[in-house]
């Protein structure tokens, strides 16, 4: 290979490296800009819908889910989780209720986690719910989105696979 040759291929790959480096701290910043937490505000309110349980003995639940933001005394958002089974093996158990940490995961998109621990059973956690953030399709009256919570395994990471898609929540107030 000639001397210019190894140039110009030395050139060409330096410009490729850098097009390449430049697009995806570009794209970063873009993704971790999406939902700031003064964003974040928006999602805050109730939700209810359907949801496939993060337990073993329930298939689905009722759920409706609670989020605030945090407060002088609290710094962190959190939210409350109301579940009734409604198929599975817990039909006539009472609602089940927990609380916990809420945040955005940029890494997988606008993906809400829902995070908990169950002392009860080691293998839940640390996050029982990942839910993809989308417009509402529904029309509506109000002059910003209206969001929903589209249910996406634990994490965000299952790829809105065909098992979640009636599960999601709408938000009521």
């Amino acid at each position: 290979m000639s001397k210019d040759a190894k140039k110009t291929l030395l050139t060409c790959t330096i410009a490729l490296v850098l097009v390449v480096v430049s697009t995806a701290s570009a794209e970063q910043r873009g993704r971790s800009d999406l939902w700031p937490l003064k964003r974040q505000q928006v999602l805050t309110g109730t939700y209810t819908g359907q949801l496939t349980s993060y337990t073993q003995d329930c298939q689905t639940v009722r759920a409706e889910l609670f989020l605030s933001m945090p407060t002088p005394s609290r710094n962190m958002q959190r939210y409350t989780l109301k579940t009734t089974c409604i198929a599975g093996n817990q039909l006539n158990r009472p609602p089940r209720t927990i609380t916990g940490a809420w945040d955005m995961d940029e890494a997988s998109g606008s993906c809400l986690v829902l995070n908990f621990m169950d002392v009860d059973d080691p293998m839940v956690g640390p996050n029982i719910y990942g839910f993809a953030v989308e417009e509402d399709p529904l029309p509506s009256d109000h002059k910003h989105p209206i969001y929903v919570l589209a249910q996406d395994g634990h994490n965000c990471h299952s790829g809105r696979s065909p098992e979640y898609d009636d599960k999601m929540l709408r938000r009521v107030r």
